[in-house]
């Protein structure tokens, strides 16, 4: 995800001197999905991306489930 007001421009750059692939660049929110190059090790990926101005969250891939169970929260008074 990015901030609006900075724009994507950024981190496609960034992206693109990572050897990295753009697979979604979505136009309903500010953030896009990318593919890493094989062989790179993940946690170096993220901490190099949360660096790229404009940049303000970085989250691995993965699948939710709309049949997964919510957890349920007691409240606390």
């Amino acid at each position: 995800m990015v901030d609006a007001e900075i724009g994507k421009e950024p981190l496609r750059k960034a992206v693109k001197e990572y050897g990295a692939e753009i697979i979604y660049d979505y136009n309903i929110i500010p953030g896009m999905a990318i593919r890493i190059p094989a062989g790179s090790d993940i946690r170096r990926a993220v901490a190099y991306f949360e660096k790229v101005e404009g940049v303000v969250s970085v989250q691995r891939d993965r699948v939710y489930h709309l049949t997964d169970p919510v957890p349920v929260q007691a409240e606390v008074m």
